[in-house]
């Protein structure tokens, strides 16, 4: 594998975005470093960046969870090899379903260790842990009950909550205030239908926070609703798939599929229509 021939765009928005970013580092990749915020998209900052690097025998653009296919047509265009690297389901774009297999796409830290061929070996002479660094991108992609399918006990998976909090407050020093509010959404929350539900007023952290503690406190099998940014984010948690297809079916605005298809959520900011849990609960009730 020639490392040096690949530019890497990526959001730094989340520990396993870190993790991917750290690690290309290390391994001599050319990063171009996005700001995007979750359900951010590939912009002209972005390709700008990425094209600056043409006549520097740079040949392949890897895109890690920033969807923009026009951007990326672009991309193309000038002259790159352009490699998708995501795990997610958008409104018409599927990039969870591998094409080959049918099956769920590991998670995008997976995707990437497997694209650039980084072995364990690797990781351990650049101060990784390799056994922690799966396990981040497992939980990612399919959460503690993942990991606890590929051996992981319960002690090994708090060393990895641990690590992921670090990297979240490295990320956002204000993360310990997310953690703490966290705490308070949790104790207020309430079940109904079957669902835990829990409001929260914060924003940036405060999904990955609250799913956190349920995995401390041994329920993160059960479906779960997560609003954040009083209603600006809503997910669905912890469901068969065919309550994700209901919901992406006969919910419009700008929804999303994540989990190995077993989670569900929308994105309210800047709709016309706001879609509210009770909504929400209206359609997973729905006999159709």
């Amino acid at each position: 594998m020639n490392r040096k021939h690949i530019i890497l765009i990526c959001p730094d928005n989340d520990p396993e975005a870190r993790t991917i970013l750290q690690i290309a580092d290390k391994a001599g990749i050319s990063i171009v470093r996005s700001m995007e915020p979750h359900g951010g998209h590939l912009g002209d900052r972005e390709v700008a960046a990425a094209r600056q690097y043409l006549d520097a025998s740079k040949k392949e653009v890897w895109v890690v969870e920033l969807p923009e296919a026009e951007r990326e047509k672009e991309l193309r265009r000038v002259g790159f090899k352009v490699v998708i690297i995501d795990h997610h389901k958008y409104r018409n774009l599927d990039r969870l379903t591998d094409p080959t297999t049918g099956k769920p796409k590991p998670s995008s830290l997976e995707q990437f260790l497997k694209l650039a061929e980084i072995s364990d070996e690797e990781l351990t002479g650049w101060g990784f842990a390799p056994r922690v660094i799966h396990g981040i991108g497992i939980m990612d992609a399919e959460f503690a009950q993942g990991m606890r399918a590929h051996g992981y006990t319960q002690d090994e998976i708090k060393i990895i909550i641990a690590l992921k909090q670090k990297l979240r407050r490295d990320i956002d020093p204000d993360y310990k205030i997310v953690q703490e509010a966290a705490e308070e959404d949790w104790q207020k929350r309430v079940e109904k239908d079957g669902y835990i539900i829990v409001n929260s007023g914060s924003g940036h952290g405060a999904r990955s926070a609250i799913s956190l503690i349920t995995v401390r406190e041994g329920v993160d099998t059960k479906p779960l609703i997560m609003s954040v940014r009083n209603g600006e984010k809503i997910t669905v948690q912890n469901v068969d798939p065919p309550v994700v297809d209901k919901l992406q079916k006969n919910i419009k605005g700008t929804t999303f599929v994540f989990g190995n298809g077993k989670c569900w959520g929308i994105e309210n900011r800047d709709q016309e229509n706001f879609v509210t849990i009770d909504q929400i609960l209206e359609v997973i009730r729905a006999k159709r």
